[in-house]
């Protein structure tokens, strides 16, 4: 993010919140390449000078709210996570839809970074490791998800929650159980 501030001021909390939600209804109507700043400061009743006090430019944006859903996705208790993560794709799938279908280099980089911080930390629960081959893993699986989604995307697919669930638990699992039969390289 573009400046440094007290994480707990209400003032930048709302505006966070404001931009957060503007890009979401936007995405819900089209593809966040289309999506300009000006865009989303009207959608949010701030400033274009405003926004820029917070982000660099829209991709930024799109980071801040991927880590902000990565934070509560691994705060989350083991059991829990199979259902948020459900319920979380059925209820975005013309926002993920609109974010991966026509991603350029560095929106497909800030998915992969998101899936590859998720993928990670799941895989942490379960092993308390993290080698050299694991980091190697973990990008490949966050590649594969992100491309996955796209190709479910691209192709109206329907996304069955339960396969889409016990891919990605058998894909951590898979590479813990990789990671721990290798030596460090």
């Amino acid at each position: 993010m573009a400046g440094s501030f007290k994480k707990d001021d209400l003032r930048i909390i709302k505006t966070h919140k404001a931009l957060v939600n503007a890009m979401l209804e936007l995405l819900g109507r089209r593809n966040f390449e289309r999506i300009t700043v000006n865009d989303l400061c009207g959608e949010a009743l701030i400033s274009r000078a405003t926004f820029y006090v917070y982000f660099k430019d829209k991709y930024d944006l799109l980071h801040y709210w991927l880590s902000t859903l990565k934070i509560e996705f691994t705060q989350l208790k083991q059991d829990e996570i199979d259902e948020k993560l459900t319920d979380f794709i059925n209820n975005n799938m013309k926002i993920i839809k609109n974010t991966v279908e026509f991603a350029n280099a560095e929106v497909t980089q800030i998915l992969h970074e998101f899936m590859f911080s998720v993928i990670s930390e799941l895989a942490k629960i379960h092993s308390n490791r993290e080698s050299k081959t694991f980091i190697i893993t973990a990008h490949f699986c966050a590649a594969g998800m992100v491309d996955f989604l796209a190709e479910y995307t691209k192709n109206n697919l329907p996304m069955e929650m339960i396969l889409i669930n016990n891919y990605l638990r058998r894909l951590v699992e898979a590479m813990i159980h990789w990671d721990l039969n290798q030596t460090d390289f």
